[in-house]
């Protein structure tokens, strides 16, 4: 038996392909899951038997390059170092994005993980059988774990490429998972018969589409189900493969919302497969369109593998894998860092960076029509709106600098990539300044006015636009067709605030280091109001969305797609406001006695909710006090007395809490739809927590201002011994809190070793060279 160490290190498999290995006997999971041979699962303080030559040789091979790994990681740490050195104090990130964190670094508290995990873990497995179907489908699914095992056999050097075979047998494996081809073909239709964008700044070619679309696919005529074009051939065709991937994308969405939709007029038989699958093979697909780039090297075909529908496909798989792993909790509770999305996000950025996206796309892409050019750079606009997003998120810089944002003149009519370029700027160039270097009015001057320039002048008003949307009349669709690109418009705005908001706390965290009161109340209240600024408006948007939801028509307005794009906004939004003002709460919170706070936190639903319905009774606030207008008045903020007459209910954090509640509450309701089946939504661990935490913490902020007004008895110095012992240090919760980044604990730094060795490409020297020269 090998010795006891405090690291034991993976097999060797697991190391070169840089997975998590639990190290089992005989063969780890990771192995296990690719079909490795169970002699090649090695751990080097184990001694195996090699079962015959070739064995060997390949363990051969593997040792030379773990030795050749060793000398790389050296050189990895030193340039990782290097490389997040600004990263890891990103200021613009307020607080934790991470539920765990705050909630974990004081035992007590665990309490709430506790309670709350297999609640929503319970709910999703009894909300809805289709959930369940997709999942063990896919964890059945024999096809896909055979392309995948090919795949990392690839990637691990067991196999090489020699010819086409892998990207055919793809094809075939996913030509019968799709569904019957009368049903795609019109539900393709009514998906663009409200307009062909897709969420922020994206749009397709119509007429393109469907070109591509009768070319690749005809109807089966004796079965009905569509059947792809059986005449490809490759390197010819490649770029078929790619609109596929696109094609792929979007049936996702398409059969997602069909699931879900209770009324739906289409036929349900007519579905084959689900999007779970589905998603799994347009990734699998991407992969091994990817891996040919170095297979026959040549520039027409790297321009068919990197092209515009495989960049929209991946884009837009992108956006439901990160909605759809939001609800995957036994993955999040076993990987506290939550790194997918943007890992996933800085990939494609990657692969846009190779087709020269960040360059001039007018001079790059002369060759191609303006049609294709303009939706390379709405592509590169989103995946700047994307970058930025995630910035913000989780406290790290983002993969795209200001000036590789350019300003198209054929985009010139269009606000949002503006606003964009302005953004990115302020965002960027505010990582760069040091704290103590800095004066309050420069912080002004160059970071905070400019946004409120932004959306004074480029941005029609949330209200105005929550007004728009309520305004339709759904029974006349002539009036319905630009609602999706609210949507664009909702998102970068909440961009907007969530960045002004951050940059408040910034001031309020410098005001406190050069002990500036005035300046820590000022700034205080500025975050506060814009934080209650975005808890509005999300609840409004959800509100709003819940008209189209109900229409008898709302299949045909396609409101869901729209609305996840949102969703994934809004949800970040919320958890990022959430926990910045619990950790509020809990620093304003007295100390309190731990058999207090255990007796609140083991409370079920049903008691809370008792107790909180008695507190929000009793307070008597009117809610309606402060409005959207009066919060999104950025005027009002030059002038330090009028704010603090409007606003200084803020303060006060029962007001703060019960604002937020009943804003969740209504959030919820908006949910309940005879059309829609919304679970999936209501469900969501962010909602989930944000409930819970905030419901939790008025009870205690208010038992704390009960016992503030009631008559203290003295205590004995034995009962103030013991009250010590109890007491629970809200000060060191916060700070623990506040200073942690969305992967807890954990230093960003391995994130970005995880990014950097993930993108380490091996392209073959040619390629390089055609990227270097694309046009």
């Amino acid at each position: 038996m090998p010795k006891t160490k405090d690291y034991q290190s993976p097999c060797i498999s697991c190391k070169l392909r840089r997975t998590r290995c639990d190290r089992k006997s005989p063969i780890c999971s990771s192995c296990a899951s690719i079909n490795l041979p169970q002699e090649l699962c090695h751990y080097k303080d184990f001694k195996i038997n090699l079962k015959d030559k070739n064995s060997k040789e390949t363990l051969n091979i593997l040792k030379q390059e773990n030795e050749e790994l060793k000398k790389e990681l050296e050189e990895l740490k030193n340039e990782t170092t290097k490389k997040v050195q600004i990263s890891t104090s990103f200021k613009l990130h307020h607080g934790s994005s991470s539920w765990a964190s705050p909630l974990t670094s004081q035992p007590q508290f665990e309490n709430v993980v506790d309670d709350i995990i297999p609640k929503i873990k319970n709910e999703l497995n009894n909300q809805t059988e289709i959930r369940k179907m997709m999942m063990n489908l896919l964890e059945t699914n024999e096809s896909i774990n055979l392309i995948k095992e090919r795949i990392n056999r690839l990637k691990i050097g067991l196999d090489t490429l020699e010819d086409y075979s892998l990207l055919e047998d793809s094809i075939k494996v996913i030509e019968k998972a799709l569904p019957n081809y009368e049903y795609i073909t019109k539900s393709f239709k009514n998906f663009f018969k409200f307009g062909t964008s897709y969420g922020t700044f994206m749009n397709i070619n119509y007429d393109s589409f469907w070109l591509k679309y009768y070319k690749l696919f005809s109807e089966d005529t004796k079965t009905g189900f569509i059947q792809i074009n059986s005449s490809l051939k490759f390197p010819r065709d490649l770029d078929q493969v790619t609109f596929l991937v696109l094609f792929l994308a979007f049936l996702i969405y398409i059969i997602f919302a069909h699931l879900h939709h209770t009324k739906n007029p289409l036929d349900k038989s007519d579905i084959k497969t689900n999007p779970i699958i589905l998603t799994e093979y347009c990734k699998i697909l991407s992969n091994v369109l990817i891996l040919y780039i170095n297979f026959e090297p040549n520039h027409e075909n790297l321009n068919k593998i990197l092209n515009l529908d495989h960049l929209q496909g991946i884009v837009q798989i992108n956006v439901f894998d990160t909605f759809s792993t939001g609800n995957k909790f036994s993955e999040l509770i076993a990987n506290p860092k939550g790194a997918g999305g943007i890992l996933n996000n800085w990939k494609v950025i990657n692969i846009a960076k190779m087709m020269k996206l960040n360059e001039d796309i007018d001079l790059v892409y002369a060759h191609k029509d303006a049609e294709y050019r303009q939706g390379l750079k709405q592509i590169w606009y989103y995946l700047s709106f994307v970058n930025l997003a995630f910035s913000l998120e989780v406290g790290m810089m983002g993969k795209i600098k200001p000036e590789e944002i350019r300003l198209y003149s054929s985009l010139s009519d269009n606000n949002l990539p503006r606003s964009l370029k302005i953004l990115n700027k302020v965002c960027y160039d505010f990582e760069f300044i040091e704290i103590n270097s800095i004066n309050f009015q420069e912080i002004h001057d160059f970071f905070i006015y400019p946004i409120h320039n932004l959306m004074e002048l480029e941005f029609t008003p949330l209200i105005g636009k929550i007004n728009q949307l309520n305004g339709y009349d759904l029974n006349n669709p002539e009036e319905c067709y630009g609602f999706r690109e609210i949507a664009s418009e909702f998102s970068i705005h909440i961009l907007a605030i969530n960045a002004l908001t951050s940059i408040y706390s910034f001031c309020e965290r410098k005001s406190k280091l050069e002990s500036n009161e005035l300046g820590v109340q000022k700034y205080k209240l500025l975050k506060l109001k814009t934080m209650i600024l975005l808890i509005n408006i999300g609840s409004l948007i959800f509100q709003s969305y819940q008209r189209f939801m109900n229409h008898p028509d709302a299949y045909s307005y396609s409101p869901l797609l729209t609305l996840l794009h949102l969703y994934i906004r809004i949800r970040r939004t919320f958890r990022r406001v959430g926990i910045s003002i619990s950790s509020q709460v809990f620093q304003n919170l007295k100390k309190l006695k731990r058999d207090e706070i255990d007796e609140i936190l083991t409370m079920n639903d049903e008691e809370m909710n008792r107790l909180v319905d008695n507190i929000i009774e009793e307070t008597g606030y009117d809610y309606d006090e402060l409005n959207v207008e009066d919060l999104e008045n950025w005027s009002i903020e030059g002038n330090s007395i009028e704010m603090e007459r409007k606003f200084q209910i803020l303060n006060d954090d029962e007001y703060l809490l019960i604002s937020i509640i009943m804003n969740l509450q209504k959030v919820f309701k908006s949910f309940e739809t005879p059309n829609y089946n919304l679970e999936f939504f209501k469900n969501n661990t962010t909602f989930r927590f944000f409930f819970k935490i905030t419901r939790t913490l008025l009870i205690l902020i208010h038992k704390v201002n009960s016992n503030d007004t009631q008559k203290q008895v003295e205590p004995t110095s034995r009962e103030r011994q013991k009250s010590r012992e109890l007491e629970f240090n809200f000060g060191e919760f916060f700070q623990k809190a506040f200073e942690t980044t969305q992967y807890g604990f954990i230093d960003p730094v391995e994130i970005q070793k995880e990014y950097d060795s993930s993108m380490n490409m091996k392209l073959d020297d040619k390629v390089n060279g055609y990227c270097k020269t694309f046009d």
